[in-house]
């Protein structure tokens, strides 16, 4: 009997140690996780800023949105813009403003990788941009769809129409 009660207290301590050991494994594996994840979505932040960005600078230059992936792609390195000639609220003015101090992407096609960009069909309309599934900021894909819808809304007159030209 004297050597159960003796290993009884030994299994103990080896059961709350290998139980104290899996908790910390799995707390630095859980913050080792979520850094990961966090960096993930700061790099895809600004992808979908870039491409945002992008679009707004090729609508300020040409007056029209982009229509394929290739006539971004051509604008070499002048794919992120310093400043857009026409400004329109809702939307930043500079590239700083629009990048929120985040490093953007080397290259459109770097930028591809973690965000994409749909573009309008040849109707009128604004491109969207979204990350492919990739873990974004919170309200980041609204703060830059918002930009692109604004950019891309037509221009308001603040004359109410007059009866006749309501009704004929």
């Amino acid at each position: 009997m004297t050597d159960n009660t003796r290993r009884a207290p030994v299994a103990a301590r080896v059961l709350l140690v290998s139980f104290v050991a899996v908790a910390i494994g799995t707390i630095v594996w859980g913050f080792w996780v979520v850094s990961g994840v966090r960096e993930k979505a700061r790099d895809t932040d600004a992808a979908l800023r870039a491409l945002a960005w992008a679009a707004l600078c090729y609508r300020s230059a040409s007056g029209a949105w982009p229509d394929t992936d290739e006539s971004m792609r051509t604008t070499g390195a002048g794919w992120l813009c310093a400043e857009r000639s026409a400004r329109v609220e809702g939307t930043p003015a500079t590239r700083e403003a629009a990048l929120a101090g985040l490093t953007p992407p080397a290259s459109f096609d770097a930028a591809l990788v973690l965000a994409r960009l749909t573009l309008p069909p040849a109707s009128p309309g604004n491109p969207r941009v979204d990350a492919r599934g990739n873990p974004s900021g919170i309200g980041t894909l609204a703060e830059v769809n918002g930009w692109l819808a604004a950019a891309g809304a037509p221009a308001t007159t603040s004359q109410a129409p007059t009866q006749d030209e309501t009704h004929p």
